[in-house]
């Protein structure tokens, strides 16, 4: 084997690039200039974190402004038509034409149903032989049905569903009574 020689002189050069000598007081006022660079880097991304997080704040209370003025005007549309429904409880009250409490009526239910759509909320459109849909609606009960087409269909329509246009969202799935083949044996 080989002795490594551990004696070896090792002579670093000690200058830049340029040549020039390092001193003392070169790589003071290097090291200072980076520790001031550094510093004033953590002070700008200090600082962008705390605009960002003020950003978020003023997002959070925007959006918590608009749900309460959106609360407040859907809440006021309410308490009219519940204004509705008490006037026409007082006139229905002494009222011996029916003719007349049904027509009250079908005003307040037009103007319910406007208010639902004002607000972008739309019934489910379906009807009786629709293929079942879990998405848009709920079945309360089952019944035999004689044919294999009929089959987990919609029978009956219990109660009308609604949707969320803007979000194609079931507020209320339509509440019906679908079909099994041979479900009774």
């Amino acid at each position: 084997m080989d002795d490594i020689n551990c004696n070896t002189n090792l002579d670093f050069d000690q200058t830049e690039p340029n040549n020039l000598p390092l001193d003392q007081t070169y790589l003071e006022k290097k090291v200072a200039d980076l520790e001031k660079n550094l510093e004033e880097e953590k002070y700008q991304k200090l600082k962008a974190l705390a605009d960002c997080d003020n950003l978020r704040k003023r997002f959070e209370e925007e959006i918590a402004k608009a749900r309460s003025l959106g609360n407040t005007l859907i809440f006021s549309k309410l308490l009219e038509l519940s204004d509705d429904i008490e006037r026409i409880r007082e006139k229905s009250a002494n009222e011996e034409d029916v003719q007349k409490v049904v027509q009250n009526f079908d005003i307040l239910g037009e103007k319910i149903f406007q208010f639902l759509h004002n607000q972008g909320i739309e019934e489910l459109h379906i009807s009786e032989g629709d293929k079942f849909d879990e998405e848009k609606m709920e079945a309360i009960s089952l019944v035999d049905v004689d044919e294999e087409s009929k089959d987990d269909t919609v029978r009956f329509i219990v109660q009308k569903g609604y949707m969320m246009k803007s979000t194609n969202t079931t507020l209320r799935p339509t509440k019906v009574i679908v079909g099994k083949f041979n479900y009774s044996n």
